[in-house]
């Protein structure tokens, strides 16, 4: 694998690591009312003349695929969502299931690897630490002053992060589009020991017969 820059994971590492899947087992447990009819209504409104039936059903078919076999064969985990479609109340839109993100991961399983991927964007953290804005941990960080059970989950993650700073000197724990890059990276670099080369550009594709 090569990368151009010095660190890997590109714009994904400093994404949300959100992912548009309709159709995953995610989504299914959480709104098993959802059918690929309603998808196809959803983006023919949504994308008018270009809407192509073929390209939807490739989606339909193959998104689903997709994240069951990264969760199958890698470290890959991804969590169900709260965020509804960009328009949920457009014809076959839906609040809820479509929609999946990277779950938390802890960079320690890159080993010496670690070093070398993207760190997160500045402006998403508070002093290096990550938030999981699919699940409840920002409501907790609002609601500290005003919830006893808050206040405790506050605690325990400033305390961690603060031990974390203290000891390797930056966040171990990612999240979002960082968390996506990193469990990728060790699926790769790690797991499969295929070599990623930094600072590696491509200046051309040479073949041999054919």
């Amino acid at each position: 694998i090569l990368e151009k820059d010095t660190f890997v994971g590109g714009t994904t590492a400093i994404s949300g690591g959100v992912l548009w899947v309709p159709g995953t087992a995610t989504g299914r447990r959480q709104n098993p009312d959802d059918s690929p009819e309603a998808v196809h209504q959803y983006l023919r409104h949504e994308t008018g003349k270009h809407y192509r039936a073929d390209a939807v059903d490739l989606l339909l078919g193959k998104g689903p695929e997709m994240v069951g076999f990264l969760e199958r064969e890698t470290s890959v985990r991804f969590s169900p969502t709260l965020y509804p479609d960009y328009h949920p109340d457009a014809p076959g839109g839906c609040n809820l299931g479509r929609t999946i993100v990277a779950s938390p991961f802890d960079t320690r399983h890159l080993g010496h690897e670690r070093k070398r991927l993207r760190p997160p964007l500045k402006t998403i953290t508070f002093m290096g630490m990550m938030f999981n804005s699919s699940n409840a941990d920002l409501k907790h960080f609002f609601s500290a002053t005003r919830s006893l059970t808050s206040f405790i989950y506050v605690a325990k993650r400033l305390a961690l992060h603060a031990m974390e700073l203290a000891r390797y000197g930056q966040a171990m724990h990612v999240t979002g589009g960082n968390a996506l890059a990193a469990m990728l990276f060790k699926a790769a670099a790690v797991d499969l020991r295929i070599p990623v080369l930094t600072r590696t550009g491509v200046t051309g594709l040479v073949t041999d017969r054919g």
